[in-house]
């Protein structure tokens, strides 16, 4: 999953705090790098999610993402 944060601010640096659910079906286990997010269970919604605040300078944009396994492969059979 690859996602991008911006800064729209010309002249204040920002702390964004950054959450997003991971698809159904995706467990901790399945998270193969999750660069500085932390993984969270939210039981209301029984799906992972990953989350993490990042400093944005003015105008600043990141990209950030989280590799995950692949569990949807279906078999050639």
């Amino acid at each position: 999953m690859k996602m991008i944060v911006a800064n729209p601010s010309e002249s204040e640096m920002r702390t964004v705090p950054v959450k997003i659910y991971l698809p159904k079906g995706i467990s901790a286990d399945e998270v193969i790098n999750c660069g500085k997010f932390q993984i969270n269970y939210d039981f209301e919604r029984a799906l992972y999610s990953v989350s993490q605040e990042v400093v944005l300078e003015p105008q600043e944009t990141v990209a950030l993402e989280v590799e995950m396994k692949d569990v949807w492969v279906i078999p050639e059979d």
